[in-house]
Protein backbone atom coordinates (compact mmCIF):
# COMPACT_ATOMS: atom_id res chain seq x y z
CA UNK A 1 0.00 0.00 0.00
CA UNK A 2 1.30 3.46 -0.94
CA UNK A 3 1.80 6.11 1.68
CA UNK A 4 0.13 9.49 1.41
CA UNK A 5 3.45 11.14 0.48
CA UNK A 6 3.99 8.68 -2.39
CA UNK A 7 0.54 9.39 -3.79
CA UNK A 8 1.05 13.16 -3.51
CA UNK A 9 4.47 13.01 -5.19
CA UNK A 10 2.93 11.18 -8.18
CA UNK A 11 0.06 13.66 -8.57
CA UNK A 12 0.64 16.27 -11.27
CA UNK A 13 0.07 19.92 -10.44
CA UNK A 14 -3.11 21.39 -11.91
CA UNK A 15 -1.23 23.59 -14.40
CA UNK A 16 0.71 20.58 -15.76
CA UNK A 17 -2.41 18.71 -16.88
CA UNK A 18 -4.56 21.63 -17.98
CA UNK A 19 -4.17 22.73 -21.62
CA UNK A 20 -6.41 25.82 -21.60
CA UNK A 21 -6.48 28.44 -18.86
CA UNK A 22 -9.01 31.19 -18.25
CA UNK A 23 -7.93 34.74 -17.37
CA UNK A 24 -7.80 34.13 -13.63
CA UNK A 25 -5.78 30.92 -14.01
CA UNK A 26 -3.41 32.49 -16.56
CA UNK A 27 -2.85 35.49 -14.29
CA UNK A 28 -2.07 33.16 -11.39
CA UNK A 29 0.29 31.09 -13.57
CA UNK A 30 2.16 34.26 -14.62
CA UNK A 31 1.93 35.76 -11.13
CA UNK A 32 0.09 38.82 -12.40
CA UNK A 33 -3.18 40.43 -11.45
CA UNK A 34 -6.05 39.75 -13.85
CA UNK A 35 -6.01 43.44 -14.78
CA UNK A 36 -2.27 43.34 -15.60
CA UNK A 37 -2.86 40.24 -17.72
CA UNK A 38 -5.61 42.00 -19.69
CA UNK A 39 -3.41 45.06 -20.24
CA UNK A 40 -0.60 42.86 -21.59
CA UNK A 41 -3.08 41.03 -23.83
CA UNK A 42 -4.28 44.37 -25.26
CA UNK A 43 -0.64 45.38 -25.89
CA UNK A 44 -0.05 42.11 -27.77
CA UNK A 45 2.48 40.85 -25.23
CA UNK A 46 0.58 37.69 -24.30
CA UNK A 47 -0.96 35.30 -26.86
CA UNK A 48 -4.63 34.48 -26.35
CA UNK A 49 -7.63 32.87 -27.99
CA UNK A 50 -11.23 33.99 -27.86
CA UNK A 51 -13.99 31.48 -27.16
CA UNK A 52 -17.12 33.51 -27.64
CA UNK A 53 -16.59 36.56 -25.44
CA UNK A 54 -14.13 34.82 -23.14
CA UNK A 55 -10.34 34.83 -23.34
CA UNK A 56 -8.43 31.56 -23.12
CA UNK A 57 -4.71 30.96 -22.93
CA UNK A 58 -2.68 27.89 -23.87
CA UNK A 59 -0.57 26.81 -20.93
CA UNK A 60 2.26 25.73 -23.26
CA UNK A 61 2.44 29.22 -24.80
CA UNK A 62 2.50 30.87 -21.38
CA UNK A 63 5.23 28.46 -20.29
CA UNK A 64 7.31 29.43 -23.33
CA UNK A 65 6.74 33.09 -22.56
CA UNK A 66 8.02 32.61 -19.00
CA UNK A 67 11.00 30.54 -20.15
CA UNK A 68 11.98 33.18 -22.73
CA UNK A 69 11.81 35.94 -20.14
CA UNK A 70 13.98 33.89 -17.77
CA UNK A 71 16.56 33.42 -20.53
CA UNK A 72 16.72 37.18 -21.05
CA UNK A 73 14.46 37.23 -24.07
CA UNK A 74 13.07 40.54 -25.25
CA UNK A 75 9.89 41.90 -23.75
CA UNK A 76 7.98 45.15 -24.09
CA UNK A 77 7.07 47.30 -21.12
Amino acid sequence: MKTNNEVQSQAKPLFDIQIWLDSKEAASYLRLSVNSLRIRVMRGQIPFYRLGKRLRFKRSELKSLVENSLKGGSHDN
